[in-house]
C-alpha cells in the first residue's frame, strides 16, 4: 500500500473535497503532511450560526471564542479563510442583541484584547468594551478584521444591527483603515426590517459594500435615506454583473443602476412595511416607473427576478390595500432579457405575459412564491 507522503497532492486533495467536515479535526492527528492539507479545507469555510432560541443552547453560544482563540494563537491561518458565513434563525426585536457567554474568554483576554489594540481604530475602548460584555458584534469584528483574502462573504440578518462594531469594522476595511478584502468577489449583508428602528438604518453600511473594487456580485438590504447620495465619490461599478436589493425604493435604484454597465443579473424585491417609521414607502406599485428604472440596464440585463413584500413574515398584510398601475410590457424591448420572474400580483402585471405568450418561448412555470417565470 501507498504511503500518504507518496501521494500526489492533487489527489489527497480531490480526496479531502469529499470529506464531511466534522471529520476534518481527526484527519489532521493522522500525520504532519495530512494535517497541513487536511487544516485547509478545515478553515476554508467558516460558518457562525447564532440565534437565541431556548431549545438549541449550541446556536446561542456558538464557537466563535474558541475559534477566534485558535486563530489569534496561529495567524497564518487566517490566510486559509475562502469563505465566511455569519448567520442564524431570526432572532426577535429585544432592546438588545443577547450576550455570549464569555466564561471560555476569561484565560485569554489580553490576548483579544491585544488585537483589537493592534488595529489602532478609533473604536478600539468600545470594541474591547463589547468584549468583555460578550457582544457578539465585537467578536465577529475581530474575525473579520483579520481576514482580507475572502472570497465570498454573508452576513445574514442576527448580525446586521447599524452602527455596532461589526458595521463599524465594515466601514474600516473598505475605507482602508484596516486591511482590505483582497479578493472579495462575493458579498451578502441582508436583513429583514427590525422592530427596533436604530438597527434598521444600515444604508450607509450597505452601500459602502460597493466600494470594494473586486466584487462582481453584491446582495444588500438597503434601507431609505431621505435622499439618495453615496457616502463617498461615486464608486466604479463596471466590475459588477449580479444586484440583490431589497427595501431600497425604485427611485433610489437608479442611482445604483445609472452606474453598472455590465449588470447581467438583478434581483429586486420591493417592500411596503407599513410602518409610520418608514416615511417613504407608499402602498402603489408602478409598473410603467419600475420598467423605466430598468431601462438603463436593458442593453446588458439577462436576468430579472422581481418580487414584493407587505409586511414580515410575522405580520398578516392581508388587510393592506395596494395600488397598482401600469404595465411592464416594456420589457419586451430589453432584447438581451432571456430569465425573467414576476409575481401574479394584479390584471396589469398579466399584460406583459399575455404579450410574451405570443413571442417565441421554451417554457414557463410557476415557483413557491406564486410567480410566473419565463426562459425567453
Amino acid at each position: 500500500m501507498a504511503q500518504l507522503s507518496n501521494i500526489p497532492t492533487e489527489v489527497i486533495d480531490n480526496i479531502l473535497r469529499f470529506v464531511p467536515r466534522a471529520d476534518l479535526p481527526s484527519l489532521c492527528l493522522i500525520n504532519k503532511s495530512l494535517h497541513q492539507t487536511a487544516q485547509l479545507f478545515l478553515y476554508s469555510t467558516i460558518n457562525i450560526q447564532w440565534t437565541d432560541h431556548p431549545n438549541i443552547p449550541k446556536l446561542k453560544n456558538p464557537p466563535i471564542i474558541s475559534l477566534l482563540r485558535t486563530l489569534l494563537q496561529r495567524p497564518e491561518l487566517f490566510t486559509y479563510i475562502d469563505e465566511v458565513h455569519l448567520g442564524g434563525r431570526y432572532m426577535y426585536d429585544d432592546p438588545e442583541r443577547p450576550l455570549l457567554d464569555t466564561t471560555g474568554l476569561s484565560p485569554d483576554l489580553n490576548l483579544f484584547i491585544d488585537a483589537i489594540n493592534k488595529t489602532q481604530v478609533s473604536y478600539t475602548s468600545l470594541w474591547i468594551d463589547r468584549l468583555i460584555a460578550g457582544g457578539m458584534d465585537a467578536l465577529a469584528g475581530l474575525l473579520i478584521t483579520n481576514v482580507s483574502r475572502l472570497r465570498c462573504l454573508h452576513i445574514g440578518h442576527n448580525f446586521v444591527n447599524g452602527d455596532d462594531i461589526l458595521g463599524k469594522v465594515l466601514l474600516s476595511k473598505v475605507y482602508g483603515e484596516l486591511p482590505a478584502f483582497e479578493r472579495l468577489k462575493e458579498v451578502w449583508y441582508t436583513k429583514r426590517r427590525d422592530y427596533i428602528q436604530q438597527r434598521n438604518e444600515i444604508f450607509s453600511f450597505a452601500a459602502s459594500l460597493f466600494y470594494l473594487p473586486t466584487a462582481t456580485s453584491i446582495s444588500v438590504s438597503m434601507s431609505n435615506p431621505a435622499t439618495f447620495s453615496w457616502p463617498r465619490e461615486e464608486p466604479n461599478l463596471d466590475h459588477i454583473t449580479h444586484l440583490s436589493i431589497d427595501w431600497l425604493l425604485e427611485e433610489y435604484l437608479i442611482g445604483i443602476l445609472v452606474i453598472t454597465p455590465n449588470l447581467k443579473s438583478l434581483y429586486y424585491e420591493w417592500i411596503y412595511h407599513d410602518d409610520p417609521d418608514e416615511e417613504l414607502e407608499y402602498p402603489l406599485m408602478d409598473f410603467d416607473y419600475l420598467v423605466d428604472v430598468l431601462s438603463f440596464v436593458k442593453d446588458t440585463l439577462e436576468v430579472f427576478m422581481f418580487h414584493m413584500e407587505i409586511g414580515d413574515e410575522e405580520r398578516d398584510g392581508s388587510t393592506i390595500e395596494l395600488k397598482f398601475m401600469g404595465t411592464m410590457r416594456g420589457l419586451l424591448e430589453f432584447d438581451k432579457l432571456r430569465y425573467l420572474s414576476i409575481p401574479l400580483a394584479s390584471r396589469q402585471s398579466l399584460y406583459l405575459w399575455s404579450s410574451l405568450f405570443l413571442q417565441i418561448w421554451r417554457f414557463f412555470t410557476y415557483d413557491k412564491n406564486h410567480s410566473m417565470i419565463m426562459e425567453l
